[in-house]
């Protein structure tokens, strides 16, 4: 069984672009800010985090007030910054550098008190924490968020195939399947998070339990996340190449995508 799921899920893993998220989750906030953490990501996929110190004061009409220390350099700016969908352009200066004046272009994620900026630069990524003024050092936990992209489940959906990549335009999504035609079925994890600056994987794994009968069966792969994207659709399927093969029944799906477990879904076969 292990060599059959292994060799399905080379022939049709895949991962698409999803729908674009809700604009709410990515707005850039207003107020005092001060920054707690860097993190590091080379493209071996190393971590590392450093503290990092300063503040970022953002009021209506594009004003800011920003110093940052970190990266060995001091950086610091006050007047205006604009935003471009999900990206937030600040300019600074570089007080270790002649005070030359440069854009710092970031991507943004608002969750729970902490803000989010990503950036990419010397063959690395680099994620900034930020806390308003007087909050712990580390955040609360908030349920369903996905580490590394800090990512949302929009939604899982199931569809039929013949087992090899199907365009998002022509796949059917349902709940019901009928066991005398259905081939493959696929489940789908459509996710909202903000722009990716690199091309990156996270490992899924999803269990099929028949209800009636306590049979199941996991699938478990690498899906990509593709750079530049603010969401990702995350899809892989099981079956035959012949209909017939399905047991009746009520199927309960539980996935986990880079070890956080989302809503389960489910579909019957009739």
């Amino acid at each position: 069984m292990t060599r059959i799921l292994a060799l399905l899920l080379v022939l049709f893993g895949a991962t698409d672009a999803a729908a674009q998220p809700a604009a709410g989750a990515y707005e850039v906030p207003m107020g005092n800010w001060e920054y707690r953490w860097l993190t590091r990501r080379d493209a071996d996929g190393n971590v590392r985090r450093e503290a990092a110190t300063g503040h970022l004061r953002l009021v209506a009409g594009g004003l800011h007030d920003h110093l940052r220390t970190a990266e060995g350099a001091t950086l610091q700016s006050m007047g205006s910054y604009r935003t471009e969908g999900h990206l937030l352009l600040l300019p600074r200066t570089d007080m270790d550098n002649r005070g030359r004046m440069a854009v710092d272009t970031f991507a943004v994620r608002h969750i729970g008190d902490r803000i989010f900026l990503w950036r990419e630069g010397g063959g690395e990524t680099m994620e900034y924490t930020l806390a308003p003024p007087g909050a712990p050092a580390e955040p609360a936990v908030v349920p369903g968020i996905i580490p590394g992209i800090h990512a949302f489940v929009q939604s899982v959906t199931f569809f039929e195939s013949d087992g090899g990549p199907m365009p998002r335009p022509q796949r059917r999504y349902a709940t019901a399947f009928r066991v005398d035609s259905t081939r493959y079925v696929n489940v789908q994890i459509d996710l909202s998070h903000p722009i990716a600056l690199a091309d990156g994987t996270l490992p899924v794994a999803c269990n099929f339990v028949n209800v009636e009968l306590g049979a199941s069966f996991l699938l478990e792969w690498p899906a990509e996340v593709r750079r530049g994207n603010a969401s990702s659709g995350l899809s892989t399927g099981f079956g035959t190449a012949d209909p017939g093969h399905w047991r009746p029944g009520t199927y309960r799906v539980a996935c986990t995508v880079n070890g956080v477990a989302i809503p389960e879904a489910g579909f019957t076969m009739q």
